[in-house]
């Protein structure tokens, strides 16, 4: 073990109690399953806060905090930044933190995760459910293509009722790590490659049930970057060349896939007749694409996130009271603060931290998230780094350029940070070194 062993005496761990697991996976499931509990409790306002009193629970039960995790100091900057900027806003305590919640749900779990000792079967049961909970939401897809007949944007698999975002980036983060790991593991068992299968499809029905376009360019885009980021690690293994022609036969699937969702899906048809080749329909989706990201309003204010970024770009760096504070937490929502960026759509993850709390607060969130995902102290692996870098990736293209679903809820972070902890934590090492055993994956 050597450099790792030494890297685990210097921090203080501790094993995660009975009823922290049990917590943890209910915290796990209810995120999960947060859409379907509000159509059975037709969109009871109060299951939201049941999540947040769970997690929270989960959090504070026989609370550790370990300084010596990457981004712990580092958080307590951010904090006293977030608050600061929130008392020169008018913002109250509990506004702040409202505002910051979900990074902070988000950093405070990886942080104990990270320190947290779990057994072998704790580490196979949370990794199974999951995989259970992935596939759940291809179930709770097809109850509202087949049974329900409806494509609804809010309604993404049994996430979630209300928001649309994550019908794209939830299947993009998963779709982009099976790939991953369907590259480095050298011989994929029968049973192996229907579950990969079936996590695909059922992130597919996701994407295509919730109607949202984005996922038409980010899917291909990233598949391009899987394979590219892998190769630096993979070309002279000689079982790669196979790999490649059977993502290339996936990949065929997937553009047959394509076409039919862009055909099939509000906004792209507008501009078909219905006789269009597949190179006809890819260019007349991208003239949409274009048209809709230039678009206005009938007031003037922009409706696509490259305008609105924009705008907002525009807007702070020529104030310099936006610059530094922003509006307040909050101010997002009103009109008058939209009016006066000239936007009514198209806010992305780092756009919403700079309109809410200036420059300041968006970059140190930035900076929180690089150290969360890139800082290793466990084992220097090809797939470990490979995954790491993939996950930045998907962070950055999330938060720069569609939504800010990585800083307002848990439903992408969440599995995220486990993965995380595995791969980057020395606490973490010989649960890891087992899984590659157990799944065979090259170095």
């Amino acid at each position: 073990m050597g450099k790792a062993s030494e890297k685990v005496d210097r921090f203080c761990f501790t094993i995660m109690s009975k009823f922290k697991y049990i917590l943890l996976l209910t915290s796990l499931f209810l995120v999960y399953t947060q859409g379907m509990w509000e159509r059975i409790l037709f969109f009871l306002p109060e299951f939201y806060y049941v999540i947040d009193v769970i997690v929270v629970l989960f959090i504070l039960f026989k609370f550790k905090f370990s300084i010596k995790v990457p981004g712990a100091k580092f958080l307590f900057f951010l904090m006293i930044t977030l608050l600061f900027v929130g008392f020169a806003n008018g913002n109250s305590l509990v506004e702040s933190i409202l505002y910051f919640r979900f990074t902070l749900y988000f950093y405070l779990i990886y942080n104990q995760f990270y320190i947290m000792s779990l057994t072998k079967r704790q580490w196979n049961l949370l990794l199974l459910l999951i995989i259970v909970l992935i596939l759940g939401q291809g179930l709770g897809a097809f109850f509202n293509l087949f049974i329900l007949e409806q494509r609804i944007e809010g309604y993404v698999g049994l996430m979630s009722s209300l928001g649309g975002t994550t019908a794209t980036i939830f299947p993009l983060v998963i779709m982009s790590i099976s790939l991953l790991f369907f590259l480095f593991i050298e011989k994929f068992k029968t049973n192996q490659l229907i579950l990969f299968s079936l996590i695909n499809f059922s992130l597919l029905l996701v994407a295509y049930s919730s109607s949202k376009r984005a996922i038409y360019f980010l899917v291909p885009l990233f598949f391009i970057i899987v394979v590219f980021l892998s190769l630096k690690y993979l070309k002279r293994k000689k079982y790669f060349k196979k790999k490649i022609f059977n993502i290339s036969v996936y990949g065929f699937i997937g553009f047959v896939i394509l076409i039919f969702g862009i055909r099939n899906s509000k906004g792209f048809n507008y501009f078909l007749a219905g006789n269009e080749n597949a190179v006809e329909t890819i260019n007349l989706a991208v003239k949409y694409a274009d048209q809709y990201e230039n678009s206005k309003d009938k007031y003037g204010n922009t409706i696509g996130r490259s305008n609105t970024t924009g705008a907002i770009l525009n807007e702070s760096l020529s104030n310099s009271s936006i610059f530094l504070l922003g509006k307040g937490y909050g101010s997002i929502k009103n009109k008058k603060t939209r009016r006066e960026f000239g936007f009514t759509y198209g806010v992305v993850g780092f756009t919403r931290d700079i309109v809410s709390g200036g420059w300041l607060l968006m970059i140190l969130t930035i900076i929180l998230f690089k150290k969360v995902i890139l800082s290793n102290k466990s084992i220097n692996h090809s797939f470990t780094i490979t995954l790491r870098r993939l996950i930045f990736l998907l962070f950055l293209a999330t938060h720069f350029v569609y939504s800010s679903d990585f800083t307002t809820s848990l439903k992408v972070t969440f599995i995220l940070l486990i993965i995380l902890s595995l791969i980057n934590s020395p606490k973490h090492y010989s649960v890891l070194n087992y899984f590659f055993a157990k799944y065979k994956i090259n170095r």
